[in-house]
């Protein structure tokens, strides 16, 4: 029972002592964290003491500095200044100074650098300022001085011609007045000579009509007499030119021998009748009277001009055919020759030869000079007029009409213009009396040299225009060949 109750009282000691012991544990490691809390908190404080110092001094040491800009000793740039100036506009320290130093920087011109404006060199501004403004007052003195005088002798200059012109105005006013008696005078006779003409004038109008009337009656039968002479001489041109077509054109030589079997003929035009060498003609029967209507048997060209004969030429046959046999006294014509003169030839229009649907004038105008022709004018297939040549006269003889005359082939402004240009060309060549002619029928006459000729294709193709090839010979007769094919000699 003792031991037990030992037992017992050992155990409640040694729970009382641990009691004591925790709750002094627990005390003390209250007491640590409570002093570990005042330390940190007292610690914290002096940090931001600390902050709130260096704060201050940057705050101090950036206000020294501006300071030190302010009086021309800082190094910062024009940014930094304008940036300083912002930060210590609303500073408690230096806000009051910035606006102070603001308003004396004013003192500096707009153009001066901002590095320039401080303090120190305001001064200096300033006096610099003063005396040129003292220096351009005294140049204002002085203009003003020679202003005044200027003024002084401008002031006597208009006196005087203020008086001057008084002295004019009462002259002119005596003038006015003498003038204003004249005037009326004038007046009055004017009036006078104004009646005076009204009654001309009434008398000329009075015989003005009474001529106007007789020269109405006279315009009216010299209006009716043109007209009828109008007519007349329209009708005697007509009549002229049928008269001067190929018609009624004369030959201009004859053969006078043939030679060579037919290939050459001697004519009976040489050195006194102007002929030379290449001209062609066409050979037509001697009974021939219309030389127009009349069959051609071949044509020739002049080889040889006899220069010791006044009216002989040797001229080679182009085109010999046994069926046509050239015969003595055979009648030659060239529409583009005439002895002792040059033919002149008109052209107008478009000169399609082998129905190509283009224009061959230039080989016409070469035929036309190669037979001793000349072109005196010309309208192209465009209904305009080729410059530079003599234009349309007494000696053009031929007007050589194109194929598209009087053909229309779009009823558009341009071709309707150009056959009224066509027309008008016509009708001054009827004014002058010339022939006109086709251009195929010029052709015919003038294509003597078969290498000339213009061989047409297409729908116009023509079996005579194809011979045959050359290696093929045309049977000769056998038997007796008659004297008219015999060889000959010219004429002495």
């Amino acid at each position: 029972m003792a031991v037990r109750d030992r037992n017992l009282f050992a155990w409640q000691a040694y729970v009382i002592t641990m009691s004591f012991i925790s709750v002094g544990l627990l005390l003390g490691m209250f007491f640590l964290w409570r002093s570990y809390s005042d330390q940190a908190k007292r610690l914290a404080e002096k940090d931001t003491q600390l902050t709130t110092a260096g704060t201050e001094f940057a705050t101090s040491e950036a206000r020294v500095q501006r300071l030190l800009s302010m009086v021309g000793h800082g190094k910062d740039s024009p940014e930094e200044l304008q940036e300083a100036a912002t930060r210590f506009a609303a500073d408690e320290l230096l806000g009051p100074v910035e606006k102070e130093f603001a308003t004396q920087m004013n003192q500096f011109a707009q153009n001066t650098a901002a590095s320039e404006k401080n303090l120190m060199k305001l001064p200096k501004y300033l006096l610099d300022t003063i005396r040129a403004r003292n220096e351009d007052i005294e140049k204002a003195r002085e203009r003003a001085t020679l202003i005044l005088a200027e003024k002084t002798e401008t002031l006597r200059r208009e006196t005087k011609a203020r008086e001057d012109a008084e002295t004019a105005q009462k002259k002119a006013e005596a003038d006015l007045e003498a003038t204003r008696q004249q005037h009326a005078e004038s007046i009055a006779k004017l009036n006078a000579e104004k009646d005076e003409a009204i009654a001309l004038y009434s008398k000329f109008k009075s015989d003005y009509e009474v001529n106007i009337r007789k020269l109405m009656t006279q315009n009216t039968e010299l209006t009716n007499s043109n007209q009828t002479l109008t007519q007349t001489v329209q009708k005697k041109m007509d009549e002229l030119t049928e008269f001067t077509n190929l018609d009624f054109a004369n030959p201009q030589g004859k053969v006078t021998q043939v030679a060579e079997g037919g290939t050459v003929v001697w004519i009976n035009l040489g050195r006194d009748d102007g002929l030379r060498e290449g001209v062609s003609f066409t050979v037509i029967d001697e009974s021939a009277i219309n030389t127009s209507e009349a069959k051609d048997k071949a044509h020739i060209v002049v080889t040889n001009v006899i220069a010791d004969h006044p009216h002989l030429s040797r001229a080679k046959v182009t085109d010999y055919s046994p069926t046509r046999p050239i015969m003595s006294e055979d009648k030659v014509f060239s529409p583009a020759w005439r002895a002792g003169r040059t033919v002149g030839f008109a052209l107008v229009g478009e000169m399609d030869l082998n129905g190509d649907l283009r224009d061959d004038v230039a080989d016409v105008r070469d035929l036309i000079k190669r037979s001793g022709g000349v072109i005196d004018a010309e309208m192209d297939s465009k209904g305009a007029r080729m410059a530079g040549l003599t234009g349309l006269n007494a000696n053009t003889e031929y007007l050589v009409l194109g194929t598209d005359i009087g053909v229309i082939k779009e009823q558009d402004n341009q071709s309707l213009a150009k056959q009224e240009n066509y027309k008008r060309f016509l009708a001054e060549a009827r004014q002058y009396g010339i022939a006109q002619i086709s251009v195929d029928k010029l052709m015919g006459y003038l294509k003597a040299d078969q290498s000339q000729r213009v061989v047409p294709m297409g729908e116009r193709i023509q079996g005579k225009d194809f011979p045959p090839e050359k290696g093929v010979t045309p049977q000769s007769s056998r038997g007796p060949v008659s004297d008219l094919f015999q060889k000959r000699q010219p004429l002495p």
